[in-house]
């Protein structure tokens, strides 16, 4: 049945109007357009509309229809028809400029790409539409052209796009035999009208970090072209548009990511050798304060490690095992933004993985000083803001971040060894001025939670001192120190464990917590969590705890409460069956 395209266009015009307050109207309209996009005369109407260019509204409307239909509905075309269907949208790609608005021009070059990759009858899409809307043809456009070659590789990878496997290795073969044709293109490009006009150097730019997902040596001709040096002069340069210095760094981490796999020495050591060089431009954007640009630096520095991290803990200082990216993220890690210190994670996290695969303390000793110094800059990102009065609560972004921390201190620290560690913080707590800045103290305290439970039982030189200075807290620290402390103690249950002489201390600490309500639960898990040697029975002690608990909050103990314990004293198992119910 035929669709009038006025009904269309007034439903479009009912969807799309800001000012109609019609609920009811407005989700007719959707529903009416929602069946029109299932149908098959969809094809039809969104051609009609595209040609007759009423408004920005119905003509977006069509392109997205298009788009929907190649994508998901491409079966229900006739293959007589696939030729038909190129030829109009090589049409309506035609009138695309950089006027366009952009919603319609993306969806229409996406759906040439859908198309192209649906259409096994098309032999040489990329060949094709470089010859037609190239920089030699008759009538050059490189705003689609660079659209529609931005979207290729994303659509080829989509899980969304019905692609059987046979098709998706003959499109993988095809697009690799095409990246010299891609790299070509790109370069006149960059080299011509984009070293004019901004908008084509951006899309040169995404199209290349868009290529790099495809994974291939045929990579190695972008040493003879402009294209790598363009890049790296982009990005080495915080004081061009954010949206261009974004995009050239995308670029740099698609490329990286890719030389990952390929391992091109040509291309990476020019590369590599560039990004090295960026140190003094993070410093003049962090004089800037531009945390975009400083963002951006974070992200290559983080990738390069990434990419090199093998080769450094192989070959360390030599040739590309250089490690003078470990001084670009340590860097990076002082800017007093924790978010800027968190995108390197990845990279520590990758490291420790390859170091402990490797297993030598040979090794392990040249990483040594720059996972003390990461500890170190760690420390002082978890410094909590002085005039903060509570505790921190877990909704909190820099809750979560110090979280975070410390699952990053676990698996590092044994690089350095949790002693180092501990000490690093215990020198911090023995300074002069600690007890004059909380949030210091407690930093330290936060950082030693990490690696506590790692101590031998056996320790005696770095133990004591700290738990003598927690025991004798006084009352009105602050309540984040406090909290922290309580916790700290929990981790080290094992090594309180043997030291039995201390551990009526212990008690003693924690119970006085259980007076403040917002220490109570956490003294009595840190209290449950002790482990008393077999010689020395903390029963009662623990019982009066949880007694009190009872009491304070007014609630019910049961049998099966109490059985929940037995992990943590043996006793417990024997004892709480004969207690009387309560």
């Amino acid at each position: 049945m035929e669709v009038d395209i006025n009904e269309v266009l007034a439903a479009v015009s009912t969807l799309y109007d800001a000012e109609l307050h019609d609920k009811i109207k407005h989700d007719q309209a959707s529903k009416w357009l929602g069946h029109l996009q299932r149908s098959v005369q969809a094809w039809k109407v969104a051609d009609q509309l595209l040609h007759a260019k009423r408004d920005v509204n119905s003509c977006f409307f069509a392109a997205q229809t298009l788009r929907t239909k190649i994508q998901l509905y491409f079966g229900e075309l006739p293959v007589e028809a696939h030729a038909s269907l190129r030829a109009s949208m090589l049409e309506h790609l035609g009138h695309i400029t950089e006027h366009t608005y952009q919603g319609i021009a993306t969806q229409l070059c996406v759906a040439l790409a859908d198309l192209a990759l649906h259409m096994a009858s098309w032999e040489d899409p990329i060949g094709d539409l470089i010859t037609q809307f190239g920089p030699m043809s008759n009538t050059p456009n490189l705003v689609p052209l660079l659209e529609v070659l931005i979207a290729l590789p994303e659509e080829l990878h989509s899980r969304q796009l019905r692609l059987g496997l046979n098709r998706r290795k003959q499109l993988d073969d095809y697009f690799r035999r095409k990246v010299p044709s891609i790299v070509e293109l790109l370069h006149v490009g960059v080299s011509t009208e984009g070293a004019t006009k901004e908008s084509t150097h951006l899309k040169a730019l995404r199209c290349m970090a868009s290529w790099f997902n495809i994974h291939t040596e045929e990579w190695v001709m972008l040493t003879n072209t402009c294209l790598v040096s363009d890049i790296l002069n982009v990005v080495r340069n915080p004081q061009v548009s954010p949206r261009l210095h974004e995009i050239a760094t995308d670029c740099v981490c698609s490329a990286m990511i890719m030389l990952e796999a390929e391992r091109i020495q040509p291309l990476a050591e020019v590369l590599f050798a560039g990004v090295l060089q960026l140190g003094e431009p993070y410093h003049m954007a962090v004089a800037m304060e531009d945390i975009n640009a400083i963002t951006n630096y974070a992200r290559i520095f983080s990738e390069l490690g990434e990419t090199l991290v093998e080769v450094m803990v192989e070959q360390p200082d030599q040739g590309l095992g250089s490690l003078q990216v470990l001084h670009l993220l340590l860097t990076c890690i002082g800017h007093h933004d924790w978010e800027v210190a968190e995108i390197t994670f990845n990279f520590w996290y990758k490291l420790s993985e390859v170091l402990y695969r490797k297993n030598c303390d040979n090794v392990n000793e040249q990483f040594k000083p720059y996972v003390e110094r990461l500890i170190e800059a760690l420390y002082r990102h978890c410094q909590i803001e002085p005039d903060h009065e509570s505790i921190l609560v877990q909704q909190d972004d820099f809750y979560e971040f110090r979280e975070r921390v410390q699952e990053l201190i676990k698996d590092v620290v044994f690089i350095c060894g949790s002693k180092l560690c501990f000490q690093q913080m215990a020198h911090i707590l023995q300074s002069p001025d600690i007890s004059k800045n909380w949030n210091l103290m407690e930093a330290a305290l936060f950082i030693m939670q990490s690696v506590a439970k790692n101590l031998v039982p056996e320790e005696n030189e770095v133990v004591p001192p700290i738990l003598e200075g927690l025991l004798s807290q006084p009352d009105d620290i602050h309540l984040q120190v406090a909290f922290t402390s309580v916790q700290l103690l929990a981790e080290l249950n094992e090594w309180i464990a043997c030291h039995p002489n201390l551990l009526p201390l212990v008690l003693q600490f924690l119970t006085k917590r259980l007076h403040n309500k917002h220490l109570a639960t956490v003294a009595a898990k840190s209290n449950l969590s002790l482990r008393a040697p077999d010689h020395c029975s903390n029963l009662h002690a623990v019982l009066w705890i949880f007694l009190f608990i009872y009491y304070y909050h007014q609630r019910p103990v049961h049998r099966d409460h109490l059985s929940n314990m037995d992990g943590y004293h043996p006793k417990f198992a024997q004892k709480s069956n004969t207690l009387p119910s309560f």
